[in-house]
């Protein structure tokens, strides 16, 4: 995510955690299934000398942003606490 954050592209496994966050910002070229190597290196010839537009950017910015990913924790472990009745509404 990092090299991606700074603009250059990247090629992960379907199966990676980050692939859902490349799909939200309209980055699903950079993501692909590794079962097959040939495919794989052609993804990677095609990704070569390209690079992340400023709008696809941004997105990935703000959804790796520090604060964001904190205030999402934070509002599923209230849910969670809520529905187990750990905290009162």
């Amino acid at each position: 995510m990092e090299a991606a954050c700074l603009g250059i592209p990247v090629l992960v496994s379907d199966k990676m955690g980050c692939a859902e966050i490349l799909k939200k910002v309209g980055l699903a070229n950079m993501v692909i299934s590794f079962d097959d190597i040939g495919k794989v290196a052609d993804r990677a010839q095609e990704l070569c000398g390209q690079s992340i537009l400023p709008g696809q950017l941004n997105a990935l910015k703000r959804i790796l942003d520090n604060n964001f990913v904190s205030e999402e924790i934070r509002a599923v472990l209230d849910d969670s606490a809520r529905k187990n009745n750990f905290i009162s509404k």
